[in-house]
This record gives C-alpha cells, sequence and structure tokens, in this order.
C-alpha cells in the first residue's frame, strides 16, 4: 500500500507516487491511500487524508484493516514529523499525525524521505532570509532573531532524524539523503521521458527557440531557495544561450524577466512538454540556495542533460560521478562553472548516457520490490 498523493497531481510527491504506483503494479496488487484533495480514479484509490489531520492514522488503519496488504510504503513521510493542524498543544509537541499509525501498526512499514535538508545548509539558508528581514519575527532585532531561529531550527532537526525510529526501511532518493538518515537503502528517484522526442532541431523550431545555440535551461517554481536572482550576473560561453521557464504559484506575484536570456511563459508544463522542453536543450543549471533532492535533476538526466548546480550536498554526489559540475553560488565561479561544462560537454553528455538507465521506472519498481521481499523474509 502507498500511502501519498495521486494522480492527476502536478509534481512533487504526487507526481513521483504515481509513477511508482503504475510500474509496481506490473508486479503487485497496489492500494493507495492519498489526500482529499486527489480524484479516486479506481476502487482501489482511497482519498481520504487531509494534510496536518491527526485522524489521518485511523483512516490509514481502517484500509489497512480492511485490505490486510503484506506492506504498508508510506511516501508522505511529513506525516512522520508534522503537527497537527488543531490546536497548539504539548501533546502535539510529542506528536505528529501519523504517530499513532506507526506505533500500532503490525504490518511491515517502509518510508520513503521526500525532504530532509543537511542541517549546515538549512540553517545557512533560514539565516539568509532573516538577514533579509524575510523571518518570522520581524519584530525582533535581527541577532536575536537570528539565535532564536537556529535554536528552532536545531529542535526541528533532531525531530526530523527520529524518523528511523518509526519505520521498519527508510528509502532515501539520494546518498546525501541516507547520510542524514542514518539508516536505510538509496533507490534513486525514478525518471523516464515522455515519448514526443522528434529530433532537436524540430522541438526548437515548435518552441520559437534558436536552432544554431548550446541551450543551458533553469528552470523551476519562483522560490526564494532556488536562488534565480543570480541568473542575471551569468557570464555564458559563445554559442551558448540561457532559457528560463519559472512557474508561479498561486498568489505570488509574476518574476522579472532575466536580460539576455530566452524567458518562457510561466504556464504549468505537462510532462509531454517538459519532455519537449528538456529534449530541446542541452544541459541544465540550478542555482539553489537549498535542496534536499531534486526531481527535476533526475528528469534532466533522464533526458540526457549534464548540468551545472550550486555546491550542495545533494548536487556534488552526481558531479562526482561525472554528470555534471558544481560551484559555489556566486556568478563568477557559476561562469566558470558553465564554461567548464562547455569545454568538456561530450564527456558529461556520455557518462549521463551510461547513467540515466538506472532512473527507469521498472529498475526503481524492481529495486522496491526486492525491499519488500526482504523484509517479509
Amino acid at each position: 500500500m502507498v500511502s501519498g498523493e495521486y494522480p492527476p497531481m502536478k509534481g512533487g510527491v504526487g507526481r513521483y507516487t504515481s509513477n511508482l504506483v503504475r510500474a509496481l503494479r506490473q508486479h503487485a496488487d497496489v492500494v493507495v491511500v492519498c489526500n482529499k484533495s486527489n480524484e479516486a480514479v479506481d476502487e482501489n484509490i482511497h482519498n481520504l487524508l487531509t494534510p496536518g489531520d491527526r485522524n489521518n492514522s485511523d483512516a490509514i488503519r481502517k484500509i489497512v484493516r480492511e485490505t490486510r496488504p503484506d506492506v504498508v510504503h508510506v511516501q508522505y513521510e511529513v506525516g512522520m514529523y508534522e503537527i497537527s493542524k488543531s490546536m497548539f498543544t504539548i501533546q502535539n509537541l510529542n506528536g505528529s499525525t501519523l504517530k499513532e499509525f506507526y506505533l500500532s501498526t503490525d504490518v511491515p512499514t517502509v518510508t520513503t524521505i521526500h525532504s530532509i535538508y543537511p542541517l549546515e545548509e538549512y540553517m545557512a539558508f533560514v539565516k539568509d532570509r532573516i538577514w533579509k528581514k524575510d523571518g518570522r519575527f520581524s519584530f525582533l532585532p535581527l541577532r536575536l532573531r537570528a539565535h532564536m531561529k537556529r535554536w528552532m531550527l536545531k529542535r526541528h532537526y533532531n525531530r526530523l532524524t527520529k524518523i528511523k525510529d518509526y519505520s521498519d526501511e527508510i528509502i532515501n532518493l539520494s546518498k546525501s539523503v541516507h547520510e542524514i538518515t542514518g539508516r536505510g537503502s538509496v533507490v534513486y528517484h525514478g525518471a523516464e521521458p515522455s515519448p514526443v522526442y522528434t529530433g532537436k532541431q524540430a522541438l526548437r523550431e515548435e518552441m520559437g527557440l534558436p536552432s544554431d545555440e548550446k541551450l543551458l535551461l533553469a528552470f523551476g517554481h519562483i522560490l526564494d531557495s532556488k536562488g534565480f536572482d543570480i541568473l542575471n550576473n551569468l557570464q555564458l560561453p559563445d554559442g551558448w544561450k540561457l532559457v528560463i521557464k519559472q512557474t508561479t504559484r498561486l498568489g505570488q506575484e509574476q518574476s522579472q524577466p532575466v536580460q539576455n536570456a530566452i524567458n518562457l511563459n510561466t504556464d504549468y508544463m505537462d510532462d509531454q512538454n517538459l519532455s519537449k522542453l528538456f529534449f530541446a536543450c542541452d544541459a541544465m543549471i540550478f542555482t539553489r540556495k537549498l535542496t534536499s533532492v531534486s526531481g527535476v535533476l533526475f528528469d534532466s538526466l533522464a533526458h540526457g542533460l549534464p548540468f551545472v548546480a550550486t555546491n550542495l550536498a545533494f548536487f556534488r554526489e552526481f558531479a562526482e560521478m561525472g554528470l555534471g559540475v558544481v560551484a559555489e553560488r556566486e556568478a563568477d565561479s557559476l561562469s566558470n562553472a558553465i564554461l567548464r561544462l562547455a569545454q568538456n560537454y561530450d564527456a558529461f553528455a556520455k557518462n549521463v548516457e551510461r547513467f540515466k538507465p538506472q532512473l527507469k521506472w521498472n529498475i526503481v519498481a524492481s529495486q522496491h520490490m526486492n525491499i519488500y521481499s526482504k523484509m517479509l523474509n
């Protein structure tokens, strides 16, 4: 059983879970317990959960009693440590919305960790936001606010690392996340292109992109953590052009166009149009200030694109495999990294071609089935 978001969903854990469920259903019967906002498209999908609701544990236990699964696989790992959205009480500080389920179930339980940040990187990001007067305690002096926020982060991080006490098996989507949890198995985030490839030049013509330049793509939601602010200051090698695809979320202001770049519209892209864009480009750039796991990186690798990225633990892991280049989040450093990628592009691209079969969903599903079998044996 997979607990999480299920299609039709846009991005994130929902998209990941729907792809995994489709692949797992080639091997086993899968019952899904998901958020109420999702559509129950067949009898094995139960949309019963509400984020932050302490009744989520009861809802999952009810389905477990009815379906008697061999394994429960939780994708909504936030439920292990989130505090209920109901009244703020001492009880809520000591519990989480799925704690009662974890403590009471006698079914082998697997949990996938989607978002858990290295503490030093997390604290550096929050400190930066505080000094920009974007913290929660705007009425306090900056230095006091910084100290309070660091104290709160450490408490939160200690809470996160206790998740391993609640799950029989942890699945980490990268080695960098595995180092934080200290246990479990590493199974990479699956990713496969949609079958839309008709040739790079044909796709560029369809999307109105230049045909005679190397295209470096920056892609993602407009959030402070993405670090898009630095894109204006990059220097690209001759023959390279920057393509920006930023997406707004509800209630956000529209982004300001980046100079000397191709700024695409901010509409949501489905999987087919996403594949067209990735196939039309040559490489990715990630200017992030913070990340745990980037689904966009796995998507880009699956489309054969090497990358340039900020020197964060997650990106370093894949740069060490020769799939891209990392650099400090400074314009000169990132510009030099882009030049290095351009000068050695064919070598990086060949490394990506050798790596990307590991991301196929049938491979990822088989790895999951092996973990389930070991637990049951």
